[in-house]
């Protein structure tokens, strides 16, 4: 009964949704971040980064997949990870230098994406030699941005989502735990890089 009710949690969470997560959630929290774009066509722009961040990395991944360079979408094996991380990694970076020079996006989120895409790069570096969780990295880096903008912009509403992510965060690493997915050493390693990365360089640039 608890195996089917995780197993859906990796799905929903999973790592390539956090840019689009973040974004809905800057939308509703700060809304300024995306100035210097129209608050009306900000949706617009969270599509964008949906298709960006999230459906041209899986077809990507699905076309490693059809040729036979990975043997599951899950990416259980540490040597797997490392092609598709460079193409993830590429799409990233790709993704933050057009809307830095052609969107013209705000400070505080260009380096939101400068932060996000090197914590991608660091993942595919690390999967070189060790396996870490990028569940776990990835919704703890989405808490690491949020604690450091609501310590700036400090609000009633941020304090309720921060408890609702930390409560996330906590179910996502204990279902790639009971999922056997990953080791302890394995989440706590995805969960501290994600979160210290993200908070210290939102805190700091942002």
């Amino acid at each position: 009964m608890i195996e089917k009710f995780l197993k859906p949690i990796g799905i929903v969470f999973h790592p390539l949704l956090m840019a689009t997560y973040s974004c809905i959630l800057f939308y509703f929290l700060f809304p300024q971040v995306f100035s210097p774009i129209a608050f009306d066509t900000i949706p617009n722009f969270i599509g964008i980064v949906f298709l960006t961040t999230f459906i041209i990395p899986v077809i990507s991944i699905l076309f490693l997949k059809y040729t036979n360079r990975i043997t599951s979408l899950e990416m259980t094996h540490r040597e797997e990870r490392v092609l598709p991380f460079i193409s993830i990694t590429a799409f990233y970076a790709i993704t933050t230098y057009l809307f830095i020079t052609k969107i013209h996006v705000s400070d505080q989120l260009a380096a939101i994406m400068l932060v996000v895409t090197i914590l991608v790069g660091l993942i595919l570096l690390i999967s070189i030699r060790y396996k870490i969780s990028v569940h776990a990295a990835g919704i703890w880096g989405t808490f690491g941005i949020f604690s450091a903008f609501a310590m700036r912009y400090l609000t009633t509403s941020s304090i309720i989502y921060l408890i609702i992510l930390v409560l996330l965060a906590g179910i996502v690493c204990f279902s790639r735990l009971y999922l056997r997915k990953h080791t302890e050493d394995e989440v706590w390693a995805g969960a501290i890089l994600g979160f210290i990365l993200c908070f210290g360089g939102t805190y700091i640039f942002a």
